[in-house]
């Protein structure tokens, strides 16, 4: 596995095994460079060459539903104190940043998977939504389809108002940065 994973505006590339078993001992790689690493609950030990272990045990993360990578608080000692770290942990695919961001553009795109009729708008253009907010309601065949934001943005372009039929693939709502 490999990873990115940037502290304090600086990148790092971190390559795991793809499969670690709790408790034992195994070899990470960062910027290239073998460490011995062992795992233990939400502990993760850096073995230093003279095999003293530093722990760097992981407090808390979240998912940032705008880039999908994971946010990442933890803890370790220094000396005598406790020093506390964030970091954004992104997998690292080879070639990834050269390759178009399609998919990623299309989602922010929303489109009617059935045709119906619009009951109900619950935003306006220009206005800020999170990934998850509930936007509009289609009616098809006495059902109602809640339609969620796909991403974080501004709604950039209304295609339907309250009242309007619309077919099946029409465009509804363009979410934008």
């Amino acid at each position: 596995m490999f990873w990115k994973v940037e502290i304090s505006s600086r990148q790092v590339e971190v390559a795991f095994p793809d499969r670690i078993a709790d408790n034992q001992p195994f070899w990470a790689y960062i910027n290239g460079r073998g460490h011995r690493v062992r795992w233990h609950r939400k502990t993760l030990f850096l073995m230093s060459e003279d095999g003293i272990e530093v722990p760097l045990r992981v407090r808390h993360h979240q998912l940032d539903a705008d880039t999908g990578a994971t946010i990442v608080q933890a803890e370790f000692v220094e000396g005598v104190r406790v020093r506390c770290m964030g970091a954004r942990v992104t997998p690292n695919v080879p070639g990834e940043e050269h390759r178009p961001k399609g998919s990623s553009e299309r989602a922010k795109i929303l489109r009617s998977s059935i045709p119906g009729k619009v009951l109900k708008v619950f935003v306006n253009c220009n206005d800020r939504v999170v990934a998850g907010d509930l936007l509009l309601i289609v009616e098809a065949m006495k059902m109602e389809n809640k339609i969620h934001a796909s991403a974080s943005g501004n709604i950039t372009f209304m295609g339907v108002k309250e009242g309007d039929s619309v077919a099946a693939g029409a465009e509804l709502i363009r979410i934008g940065e």
